[in-house]
């Protein structure tokens, strides 16, 4: 069955990654204020993105951020989120069940593996997938592609702050230790995707990465 070797091969680079993502750390953070500092100045793009923040900010703390609201979305997501994950790592998903009470859980065929049930905590899904959407549809009104990017990425960041915390199962399966030394480089990774990409789309999200690379190989070779 291809997923388990997907859980293998993902089993031998656990704390290769772990590893990497800490020593990855200082550069990701150097290089995200230098990126923050080049990119969000007073441009429409820049704009329209701190517009999209600000709004979804609001409208959580009036309105999402209460539970009876904003949960079974915030809880749909992350299910998905797993389940996109489950699908790249070859798994099978037999089910997706989201309750008003008792939160959601889904069915993976093929034992899973860390990525999957680390996944939720770094990858912005919302995000990603709309600037997936603003690539294929280049056309879009720019101030309106940056304001939905803008608040989908604020989504992400407060949905992820309130699923983040120690009793968190997710983080039993991975292991608590891998998840500490894993998660502030991939988190700091994606939002320096999210930011590099408000001007350039996937270009820029690119150079952020390649800019994080130099830094670290020109450090430490």
């Amino acid at each position: 069955m291809i997923a388990t070797y997907f859980n293998l091969t993902l089993n031998i680079l656990k704390w290769p990654i772990a590893l990497l993502s800490l020593a990855l750390l200082p550069f990701l953070f150097i290089e995200l204020l230098a990126l923050v500092d080049n990119v969000l100045y007073m441009s429409e793009a820049a704009m329209g993105f701190l517009t999209g923040v600000i709004i979804y900010g609001l409208l959580d703390y009036f309105i999402f951020g209460r539970h009876f609201i904003g949960s079974s979305f915030s809880t749909l997501e992350h299910e998905f989120t797993h389940a996109i994950f489950a699908w790249l790592t070859a798994h099978r998903v037999k089910g997706l069940k989201v309750t008003w009470r008792s939160g959601g859980h889904i069915i993976i065929v093929g034992g899973g593996n860390w990525l999957i049930s680390i996944a939720p905590y770094f990858f912005p899904t919302l995000c990603i997938l709309w600037m997936i959407i603003s690539y294929l549809s280049p056309l879009q009104d720019m101030w309106i592609n940056k304001t939905v990017l803008g608040a989908s990425f604020m989504y992400h960041q407060l949905s992820t702050y309130r699923e983040t915390h120690p009793q968190q199962s997710d983080f039993e399966k991975a292991g608590k230790l891998f998840s500490i030394s894993f998660l502030p480089g991939a988190n700091l990774f994606a939002v320096g995707w999210i930011i590099g990409g408000i001007n350039y789309g996937f270009e820029g999200s690119w150079r952020f990465t390649v800019r994080v690379l130099q830094r670290a190989i020109d450090a430490y070779f």
